[in-house]
């Protein structure tokens, strides 16, 4: 069934700085959960399923380093999202239109921060489910309401080319032949936005337990699909994870 049961938006490391004395390696945050989602982009219908979390701290690598140095400053970083598969099997709406394999979308971010505020701009490439572009914007406020617990909350903005929206809210005339949709030529646009709000709580050093609550109203080609039951998407992530390190 078609989820979003990761998210890896790898801005969250400072603008590039000078190698500190710590040596080059790198250090990250991993881990598994469970995620409450729509089964489809569209659907109404909430499921149950895996998800994870993933965050770098440090990368260093002679004079090129990330996590270290100045708190405000330009930001340079991967961004990753993995989508899972849609299948018409699973629910009874979609019988005829095709299966879409799970995709991973690849890409970079550039952001700036400032202070306890930051913005950022992520592009990305999909791989096996969806072979398209999309790009994100968002912007983030941390807090600390305590020394153990941090929240990180903002909007987010989702574009999509011709081939991600044909994919997820397109109905071809062969698959209208075969379902009970009419024919539709989903194209690029903005697809949804939103707000994401993250809270942390570290047990210790290593361990945190990482909640994510995201909503998103879709917009344009995909809210008038119609495939698209519902415009308001709501998906919520638990996850335990642990931090790894390793230097080289």
């Amino acid at each position: 069934m078609l989820r979003v049961v990761a998210i890896a938006l790898l801005v969250g490391a400072p603008a590039v700085a000078a190698a500190q004395p710590s040596g080059d390696g790198i250090s990250f945050r991993a881990g598994v959960g469970v995620t409450y989602a729509p089964g489809y982009f569209g659907s109404d219908e909430q499921v149950l399923g895996f998800g994870g979390a993933f965050s770098r701290e440090r990368f260093q690598l002679g004079r090129f380093a990330t996590g270290d140095g100045p708190r405000d400053g330009m930001i340079y970083a991967g961004s990753v999202r993995f989508v899972g598969a849609r299948e018409a099997s699973e629910f009874a709406e979609l019988a005829g239109l095709p299966d879409v394999d799970p995709t991973v979308e690849l890409g970079g971010s550039l952001g700036y921060r400032l202070g306890d505020a930051e913005a950022f701009v992520s592009l990305r490439y999909g791989f096996l489910g969806h072979n398209s572009y999309v790009g994100e914007v968002g912007a983030d406020y941390t807090f600390d309401p305590s020394p153990d617990i941090s929240v990180t909350a903002g909007p987010r903005a989702l574009w999509g080319d011709d081939g991600y929206a044909r994919t997820y809210f397109g109905v071809d005339e062969a698959a209208a032949m075969a379902s009970a949709f009419d024919a539709y030529d989903a194209s690029a646009g903005l697809m949804s936005a939103g707000v994401e709000v993250e809270a942390i709580y570290a047990i210790n050093e290593n361990w945190e337990i990482v909640g994510t609550f995201r909503y998103d109203r879709l917009q344009g080609d995909a809210a008038d699909s119609p495939i698209t039951v519902s415009d308001d998407q709501l998906s919520t992530t638990i996850a335990l994870t642990r931090r790894f390190s390793f230097d080289f």
